[in-house]
């Protein structure tokens, strides 16, 4: 079966020290059919965030997985409180149950406050 990809765009995320925060990525599917995108159903993935800086994990958060696509990860305030880092790095992976790994999202990060 051919597989379609197309590129992950950066997606740069603002994170406020302290402050709870949700960060998330919707993962949809091209259905060659004409009718155009769709969501992939993920109640069966896992996924994590993870954030680095300078090359080493900072943070690393599982994320809530749905039937319309979504991965979420909720960063608690406490744990940008205990990051030392200000800038770095972050990217949400994906698990399928047969153990494929799909890089849903990444860009930067900054930690303001």
């Amino acid at each position: 079966m051919p597989t379609i990809s197309r590129h992950v765009p950066r997606g740069d995320v603002l994170l406020h020290r302290g402050s709870d925060e949700r960060i998330g990525v919707k993962w949809e599917q091209d259905r060659l059919d004409g009718a155009g995108y769709s969501p992939v159903n993920m109640k069966e993935w896992s996924a994590v965030l993870r954030m680095t800086s300078h090359g080493e994990e900072v943070l690393s958060v599982p994320c809530t997985c749905t039937s319309d696509g979504l991965a979420i990860a909720s960063v608690s305030g406490d744990a940008t409180d205990g990051i030392a880092a200000t800038v770095g790095e972050w990217r949400i992976d994906a698990y399928g149950p047969d153990g494929q790994r799909v890089l849903m999202g990444w860009g930067y990060f900054e930690i303001a406050g």
